[in-house]
């Protein structure tokens, strides 16, 4: 796929602890070589969350992604990620491990019981900076179809910091808060119009011209099998962009270039 863009612009969806299928849609791309080192120059590359939960390996999913952030902006390209759903479970795990509410929770939605213990300190102080919500070219990238954002703020600058400062609190209650909001699903996606507003009015707040996001596994919106799941689903006119590769439930993943 040919780009307008200088530094190519690729999105990943949600991994969900699929080591090897990371592995390959990122070499399938071009962006790491068999070594697992960056090879992708200056391209730009998003992670658009969820590296946990469901599959094996999240752990390694995660410490790769920290790993390619590094190498690749010594080439001049960069790595970067949202915070995904899982992500907040697995923090809310971690952080708060006497909460049975929200480790149960985090369990009944894929958590690895071993992983808790394999995460490092800078694997969680990683996870707790990680934006909600970007702005890159014309593109909104955000991890979930929901319609939560504007409770954090009525910016992108104001709901990176008010979600942050959720999820770097001592209160356990904000992760309660925080992962039910987070469960919406199919809100660009329910009424063909009442969708297309949604998506229009997080954009008036935050930019973009369209959305991106995961969070829903395509073949959920498609009724298509997942293992046929290659490329992202376009949908509500042009607006929104799922790139969920449904990976967890068979589908190989796709890394995607924009532009």
């Amino acid at each position: 796929m040919n780009s307008r863009y200088k530094q190519p612009l690729w999105v990943v969806g949600d991994i969900h602890g699929n080591f090897s299928k990371m592995k390959r849609l990122l070499q399938d791309a071009g962006l790491i070589n068999d070594s697992l080192r960056w090879s992708g120059g200056d391209a730009r590359l998003w992670f658009i969350g969820d590296f946990f939960d469901r599959g094996p390996d999240g752990i390694s999913c995660l410490a790769l992604a920290m790993k390619l952030q590094d190498e690749a902006a010594a080439s001049g390209g960069s790595v970067n990620s949202l915070i995904g759903n899982h992500e907040v479970g697995i923090l809310s795990a971690t952080r708060f491990p006497k909460n049975e509410k929200l480790v149960q929770a985090w369990g009944r939605n894929g958590g690895m019981p071993d992983e808790r213990e394999k995460l490092t300190p800078d694997m969680i102080d990683w996870m707790l900076y990680l934006p909600l919500v970007v702005q890159v070219e014309d593109y909104l990238l955000i991890h979930a179809d929901a319609g939560f954002y504007p409770l954090f703020g009525a910016t992108r600058e104001a709901v990176n910091s008010n979600f942050s400062a959720a999820i770097q609190s001592k209160d356990d209650s904000a992760y309660e808060y925080v992962i039910d909001v987070f469960s919406e699903h199919k809100a660009f996606f329910k009424g063909q119009d009442s969708g297309i507003a949604r998506a229009e009015y997080l954009m008036q707040l935050y930019g973009g011209k369209q959305i991106v996001h995961g969070h829903t596994p395509i073949h959920h919106m498609t009724e298509q099998s997942p293992d046929s799941v290659s490329e992202p689903f376009i949908y509500a006119r042009d607006l929104c962009i799922n790139v969920d590769g449904s990976m967890y439930s068979g589908g190989q993943g796709f890394a995607y270039q924009l532009g």
